[in-house]
């Protein structure tokens, strides 16, 4: 049982547990929002390689990491601070778990494999095949490319593999590249109109999937997170109307 407020008109269920809902969660909760995060796994494994956090996700998370990851991610004698205008790399196992401390206990709930959802007049219930379920005010799918949230808003997400294969290993120089090198587009995936559909929305993978090569999914998805709860900020997640209207701004 969590001992967590939740309280109506605040009330958001995460469906996910990797970065993208966890950095979505916090950013919820550091608004004042009521948080229940449903994770499908025994636990929230800390684990992964390297991937690129851009400035606007340094600058979000800065201010909630300890001394030792800030230094990690931030620019030399900078900790407090971001201006623009670079990158750092970072492993995710280190980032994840950073952004797992932070979170109360309470929160976060693994293994619950989502099923399905209903929308109500006044909310949305969320069932799991544990045959648990939660009823919010709103539902955020950020449980990745494979999303059963997104699936049941937007139907088949008509996912396909590319064919690439990544091999990381020192080389030289390849002097002789073509000159159009980098410039051929095959098979883009169609780009999803909308994230949000009634009181359901998603982030990250779950609308607009990368390849994972990229390493930049963490980023986007964080990014995404900070956008959403900023759009909500101050509304009564009762009022339907209220809450469509800022889905669009996040969209945006």
């Amino acid at each position: 049982m969590s001992t967590q407020q939740w309280r109506p008109g605040r009330r958001v269920i995460i469906c996910g547990g990797g970065p993208g809902a966890v950095s979505a969660g916090l950013a919820f909760l550091s608004r004042g929002f009521d948080v229940r995060i449903y994770e499908k796994q025994p636990e929230c494994k800390a684990i992964g390689g390297a991937v690129l956090l851009s400035t606007p996700v340094i600058r979000e998370n800065m201010s909630r990491l300890t001394s030792r990851t800030a230094r990690e991610i931030s620019a030399p004698n900078s900790l407090s601070t971001v201006d623009k205008g670079w990158h750092r790399e970072i492993l995710r196992s280190s980032a994840f778990r950073q952004m797992l401390e932070l979170v109360p206990k309470g929160v976060i709930h693994t293994g619950h494999v989502f099923d399905s959802y209903t929308e109500m007049d006044d909310g949305v219930q969320a069932r799991f095949t544990n045959g648990q379920s939660i009823e919010g005010d709103v539902l955020v799918g950020a449980d990745g490319c494979r999303s059963s949230v997104s699936r049941q808003a937007f139907g088949d997400p008509r996912l396909f593999h590319t064919g690439i294969r990544l091999y990381l290993a020192w080389c030289d120089q390849i002097t002789d590249a073509p000159p159009n090198y980098g410039t051929l587009y095959h098979d883009w995936r169609p780009s999803m109109k909308k994230w949000s559909l009634g009181r359901i929305v998603c982030l990250g993978d779950a609308v607009h999937p990368v390849l994972p090569y990229t390493a930049y999914r963490i980023g986007m998805a964080t990014e995404d997170g900070y956008h959403l709860a900023r759009a909500l900020d101050g509304i009564d997640l009762r009022r339907f109307p209220d809450v469509t209207t800022e889905f669009e701004i996040y969209e945006c």
